[in-house]
């Protein structure tokens, strides 16, 4: 497109004067007779958004004019920066009423909608209850296809207006977080990435997710049915690797999550936290664009320009199942966020039996769990192997997640749902669990007798996902209190390198009262 036509609009600063036309008033798009105090001044190069080849800022400039090339711009790299964070491959995106007239104006955000709309920009998805409110409907949008494959480039916004409202609501997002989110985007400020080859990465993690899916062919029987239909669809019919339409479009996927999480750590730098730290409404966990992205980008990230390096919670999701009853059971004071437990769940099951028959797993640290079932189920002398391990432990985690209804008259190693429950969970701990499935444990997220949640088979997950966020903040305190920089990772976290044993001895002083926790260095 003529060298993208030759770095495609330039505008003026506001207040600069241009011969034969006047002062350039930046929030109109106009020039004017007269320069007003105001105009003096550069707007900062703070707040960016990318403009697109496919609908450029030329492009913008014809359809509505130059007040709003910046923030029909910014609307639009808004929806394709939450379409990267998207599960959803169709990347429909909900944006909120205030956000789209805050940026692209009060007065005229229906018009550019729709002429957005006209133009098949965007278009409307589908119209869904709100996940919080489900008396409230949403909409829900999506930028077109080639978005996602053309150039783009990162642009400043200089109109004073919408730089006006993004500082309003940076400022406001930046106070309404919490000590925990706050120091972690004061050390996203830190953050650097290493002279990295972006191709060798994205190399590295598709060598991986092959591998992986190579490895469960092998173990085919042990996937779940629609599991086995993904692993198919995949696999070329060599089963050597991928077909080359999935191996091309999950690179080119891998590419735009890198580019989105360099731009988010730039806009950072920049001052620009909107949508980059924030936390679950549910349980309180963190998330950033690192634990957001791919694992591979790890290795390139630099603090103060050292190495990280992980530490993670062992076995996590089953060893804070294990808290959670000795929670229960007070053999473990968790505060605050212990009570909190207890009251939300009420007189239930506590799971004495599963603690005393683990014991030796999480106390004495003596047996790996998910061995010990393996022996358990197939009773069997000797050792379970990796393989058997991995997918043993799939099966259990998978059914903590799911309704008893789902996995009627199915077998798991040659046992009912309720027998393969018994036997890894205990009596007492499979009547928690089916308990905690079917009963609203989440009361405090009713509203004017209106039920903002999730679906109660989802409790456990979400359940354990608080025990998590009440571990790590107690983990963060004292690493705070040290003054060590981290990253969190949900249930671990990224620290510098030369730091590491000293991050792990905090660690350790905080999780020694609680005796089955224990956690490693990657």
């Amino acid at each position: 497109m003529e060298e993208w036509r030759i770095d495609s609009v330039g505008f003026p600063d506001c207040g600069e004067y241009v011969n034969g036309k006047g002062y350039y008033n930046s929030n109109s798009g106009k020039y004017v007779s007269r320069k007003y105090d105001w105009m003096g001044s550069k707007v900062p190069l703070k707040y960016i958004r990318y403009e697109f080849m496919c609908f450029d800022d030329v492009d913008i400039l014809e359809r509505f004019g130059v007040k709003f090339v910046d923030r029909v711009g910014r609307f639009l790299s808004l929806l394709y920066k939450k379409s990267l964070n998207s599960v959803d491959e169709e990347r429909e995106i909900y944006v909120s009423h205030t956000e789209v007239a805050g940026i692209l104006g009060e007065l005229s955000y229906k018009s550019i909608m729709e002429e957005l709309v006209k133009d098949d920009i965007i278009r409307q998805t589908s119209e869904y209850r709100m996940k919080y409110n489900a008396n409230k409907f949403v909409k829900f949008w999506k930028l077109r296809s080639d978005f996602y494959g053309e150039k783009k480039r990162i642009r400043y916004i200089r109109n004073r207006q919408l730089y006006k409202f993004l500082e309003s609501k940076s400022t406001l997002e930046y106070e309404s977080k919490d000590v925990y989110q706050k120091y972690e985007i004061d050390v996203l400020n830190d953050l650097t990435v290493d002279n990295a080859n972006v191709k060798d990465i994205i190399d590295l993690r598709v060598k991986r997710k092959i591998d992986e899916d190579l490895n469960d062919y092998l173990n085919i029987e042990f996937l779940k049915k629609k599991e086995q239909k993904y692993l198919m669809k995949r696999l070329n019919k060599e089963r050597n690797g991928w077909n080359e339409y999935y191996l091309r479009s999950y690179k080119m996927k891998l590419r735009y999550l890198y580019e989105h999480f360099t731009d988010s750590i730039q806009s950072v730098k920049s001052g620009d936290i909107s949508n980059v730290v924030y936390s679950d409404l549910f349980s309180g966990r963190i998330y950033n664009p690192v634990n957001t992205r791919f694992k591979e980008i790890r290795t390139v990230l630099r603090i103060d320009g050292e190495e990280l390096i992980e530490v993670d919670l062992k076995n996590s999701y089953i060893s804070l199942l294990y808290l959670l009853f000795m929670v229960l059971n007070d053999e473990v004071d968790l505060g605050k966020g212990g009570d909190e437990i207890r009251e939300r769940l009420g007189n239930v099951s506590k799971g004495k039996k599963f603690l005393r028959e683990y014991e030796d797993c999480f106390i004495d640290k003596k047996y790996d769990f998910y061995k010990k079932v393996g022996v358990k189920l197939m009773d069997i002398e000797g050792v379970v192997d990796s393989k058997m391990r991995k997918y043993l432990k799939g099966n259990v985690l998978s059914l903590l997640n799911t309704r008893k209804s789902f996995e009627y008259g199915k077998e798991f190693y040659g046992k009912s749902y309720e027998q393969f429950m018994n036997v890894v969970f205990c009596s007492d701990g499979y009547k928690f669990i089916e308990y905690i499935k079917n009963n609203d444990v989440f009361e405090m997220y009713y509203e004017k007798n209106v039920f903002k949640g999730f679906l109660s088979y989802k409790n456990v997950p979400k359940l354990l996902m608080r025990m998590e966020v009440i571990v790590m903040k107690i983990i963060f305190d004292r690493l705070i209190k040290d003054g060590f920089k981290y990253i969190s990772l949900f249930d671990g976290l990224l620290c510098k390198k030369s730091e590491v044993d000293q991050v792990m001895k905090s660690i350790n002083k905080e999780i020694k009262k609680f005796r089955c926790l224990e956690f490693k260095v990657k």
